[in-house]
């Protein structure tokens, strides 16, 4: 409510400094997660995509679990639409770190799908193979995490 009154009756800017903040503050991740889409779309609305990005990179280190990856979808996403395909290609390699290839979680599979259709459409044999070797080096680090948990309840 007081990031609405500064909107309406104070500065914008003060306005997306209590958005900010509140993000940052937020212990619930789903409600720091719809926190951070407000302060997003009111980032877009008042200062415009370019402004996006900074609040997208900043998520990296506030969210995590199925959200992390959501946002960095849009990211890659947003990316995209502005052409910068490199960047695009470095959010998904930087998302593949928390995203196991083996997990039945939706998210995890909607993950590598999306990559692999831009590595089909944007990219050429080198950069498929290379999502095809980050797969399996992602693969191999969760499954060496299992096998560490799995000897130490033995």
């Amino acid at each position: 409510m007081y990031a609405e009154f500064e909107e309406n009756y104070g500065l914008i800017n003060h306005a997306m400094q209590i958005y900010d903040r509140a993000v940052k503050d937020i212990q619930d991740p789903d409600c720091k997660f719809e926190c951070f889409n407000l302060h997003l779309a009111k980032t877009t609305q008042y200062f415009g995509l370019m402004s996006a990005r900074q609040l997208f990179e900043r998520a990296f280190g506030l969210l995590s679990g199925a959200n992390l990856i959501q946002a960095g979808l849009r990211f890659a996403k947003l990316e995209r639409k502005l052409g910068e395909i490199e960047r695009a290609r470095n959010i998904y390699v930087h998302l593949s770190q928390f995203c196991n290839p083996n997990s039945q979680v939706n998210q995890t599979k909607i993950f590598w799908s999306i990559w692999e259709k831009f590595e089909v459409h944007f990219g050429d044999q080198d950069s498929y193979t290379d999502l095809l070797r980050t797969k399996r080096s992602v693969e191999l680090r969760y499954s060496s995490v299992v096998e560490n948990f799995a000897m130490r309840d033995e």
